[in-house]
């Protein structure tokens, strides 16, 4: 439940897409990351005790894993046994309780999504919802727990969306989406 400082191996130009999710599992009450601040060098994150187990928010040490990217939205290139290059897209958007439809620069066939846990601008817990994916779209929201009032301030959620498969990138690593 305390705030830790993560630094980047390498500095980024600007602010990156930082995408977040916790890794373990060492209570049983639920939670999930909370980002508090990104910056070139690196990011602040807690993680945040959702309150339907019990009222103490006080959470035992997790792990986290992240993923950054340079700049606040873009298009990965690589090669598979297809001819195609572009195989994803990331970004970031700024939700809150509503349905927000999110436009893809890509056409997918089968599009992969992943959301990273949500900033931490207000203080009930929250998680992210996605429906709808479709080839070119998808929509997104942040859904409070039933015991709350389900009126959620904006917070920023990165993004990833990836075409169903392997793919080769550049430096000759592989990614894999399913």
């Amino acid at each position: 439940h305390q705030v830790n400082s993560h630094g980047f191996a390498a500095d980024f130009e600007t602010s990156p897409t930082l995408l977040t999710k916790l890794d373990s599992y060492d209570g049983p009450d639920p939670g999930n990351s909370r980002i508090q601040s990104i910056d070139t060098t690196g990011f602040t994150a807690m993680v945040h005790e959702e309150q339907s187990w019990d009222p103490e928010q006080f959470h035992t040490t997790e792990s986290l894993s992240y993923l950054a990217f340079g700049g606040n939205s873009g298009i990965l290139k690589g090669t598979t046994f297809s001819t195609r290059q572009q195989f994803a897209e990331f970004g970031s958007a700024n939700l809150n309780h509503q349905w927000q439809s999110i436009e893809l620069s890509l056409d997918y066939n089968n599009p992969i999504v992943i959301a990273s846990d949500p900033t931490f601008n207000g203080g009930d817990p929250v998680a992210v919802r996605l429906r709808n994916i479709g080839s070119d779209s998808f929509e997104i929201k942040l859904q409070e727990p039933n015991y709350k009032d389900g009126y959620h301030c904006n917070e920023t959620v990165s993004y990833i969306v990836i075409e169903e498969g392997s793919w080769q990138l550049a430096d000759g690593s592989i990614l894999e989406a399913g």
